[in-house]
């Protein structure tokens, strides 16, 4: 069994000159996580070492481990821990796309927690209004003009959230995790229309580049607020 002093010293040792940018460390009931809190950069994935023999996990397999199904093959929905997997992510168009990476990913190995309605899309606010100590959140353009429409364009103050990195902790819990107040999408799969979702997913996020391309190319004329 690793102690957290090996775990820590095996984290470093394994990114050499990275291991500057470790900051944190968590204990879990069979693993040490450490990470970067301070520093955004590219390729950064936080480091996973194992209790039991001190080898590092893959961040990604470690975390889809913990849903306890095991995936692809080897899935089994009986063992699944959890009721609800909830992916968070920003509410802007970055966010959408990885929300969209994210289920490519359990629709392929994961499929039956869709299908059996354990997914969901966590919807994070896009502006946060403040006016006379008075704080309002909003999740969308329409919603912003509403509020605005009803207390008043003048002496407001609108911040428009980046990401769910801008929000503090008291924030996010009010906005976007707590159970009382949270607004959550249920990921929902019609088995009547499973061959249009299969070819949606094939040609979007599928290996092959031509059927992509070719999406692309007869769709653009009717892309719009594109941020360029």
């Amino acid at each position: 069994m690793v102690n957290y002093e090996e775990a820590k010293k095996i984290a470093l040792e394994s990114l050499g000159e990275m291991a500057i940018h470790i900051n944190e460390a968590f204990e879990t009931e069979d693993a040490y996580i450490f990470n970067d809190s301070e520093h955004e950069y590219a390729g950064w994935i936080p480091v996973v070492i194992g209790k039991s023999d001190g080898h590092r996990i893959h961040y990604g397999e470690y975390m889809l481990g913990d849903f306890g199904t095991g995936i692809h093959d080897d899935f089994d929905i009986t063992k699944l821990r959890y009721d609800k997997i909830i992916i968070m992510t920003d509410a802007d168009v970055d966010g959408a796309h990885i929300d969209t990476l994210m289920l490519t990913f359990l629709y392929r190995f994961m499929p039956e927690l869709i299908k059996q309605g354990h997914v969901y899309l966590a919807q994070p606010p896009l502006f946060k209004i403040e006016k006379n100590k008075k704080v309002w959140y909003a999740y969308d353009d329409d919603q912003m003009n509403q509020i605005l429409n009803e207390i008043g364009r003048g002496d407001n103050k609108i911040q428009r959230y980046k990401g769910l990195g801008e929000m503090d902790a008291e924030q996010l819990w009010e906005t976007t995790m707590d159970p009382e107040r949270r607004v959550l999408r249920r990921v929902v799969f019609d088995e009547e229309y499973s061959s249009e979702i299969d070819l949606t997913f094939n040609t979007l996020m599928g290996d092959k580049v031509e059927p992509r391309r070719d999406f692309i190319e007869e769709r653009a004329k009717y892309a719009n607020n594109l941020d360029i």
